[in-house]
């Protein structure tokens, strides 16, 4: 898949405890939406892909 350029836009940013970490361990996930060309495949931590509602 390639995404197509000047699409990108940030999503929102999220953070949450750390699973299996001390409590003061926070993760930050800055997450991003983008037009694209070709067919998502999940791999590696990806186990599927879900479609959810489109962005306004």
């Amino acid at each position: 898949m390639a995404i197509t350029p000047g699409t990108a836009r940030e999503a929102g940013v999220f953070e949450a405890q750390a699973d299996g970490r001390a409590d003061d361990v926070t993760v930050r996930l800055t997450c991003y939406t983008a037009d694209y060309s070709g067919v998502l495949k999940s791999n590696s931590e990806i186990a599927e892909f879900a479609c959810g509602a489109a962005l306004p």
